[in-house]
């Protein structure tokens, strides 16, 4: 399939193609590319439809400019209201790699990214990086951990800041600490 220039939540998309077949209980996605100038998101792998049989996608989102995302960051969580708005637009470079593992009835998903100048809003974020992982499983867990070299909202500025959390969808264990100022 091909993609002809077209634009999803405001943000125009200029590349687009995919190579996907759906045979012997697999979704198998040889190739995937979708993009714009400064933004790209390619793919390959297979997974499969039913446990216990299985398989491994991954999306690796690439974006050395993150101003072609404001208008579907803004569509997502609501636009910015206040009378400096075009100066507050989504700024930044950032990588994340998705890697969705199994099947379609019991996927492990498991997010690594990072960031550098990454600044929306009140929010100003000069390197970081995260990890979140979901395990599917009579009680589904979830792990996260982040770091930022640094964190500002507003006039607040915090140093040296990470998280941590691991639990399931009733129980979360969680750290957090930072230096302020």
């Amino acid at each position: 399939a091909t993609l002809s220039r077209s634009g999803v939540m405001g943000s125009m998309l200029d590349t687009g193609w995919a190579a996907l077949h759906f045979t012997g209980g697999q979704a198998r996605v040889d190739s995937l590319r979708i993009g714009r100038p400064g933004f790209a998101v390619t793919g390959a792998g297979a997974l499969a439809w039913q446990r216990p049989a299985g398989g491994v996608v991954s999306l690796d989102f690439n974006a050395d400019s993150l101003n072609s995302l404001d208008s579907l960051v803004g569509w997502l969580v609501g636009p910015d209201t206040t009378a400096q708005a075009s100066e507050r637009s989504l700024r930044g470079a950032a990588h994340v790699l998705l890697t969705l593992e199994g099947a379609l009835d019991s996927l492990t998903i498991e997010a690594r990214g990072t960031t550098e100048r990454l600044r929306w809003r009140d929010w100003e974020v000069p390197a970081g990086h995260a990890r979140l992982a979901y395990q599917p499983g009579p009680v589904p867990g979830v792990h996260f951990d982040a770091t930022l070299d640094s964190l500002r909202y507003g006039g607040f500025a915090f140093g040296g800041a990470s998280a941590s959390g691991r639990g399931t969808r009733d129980s979360l264990t969680w750290f957090a600490r930072s230096r302020f100022g």
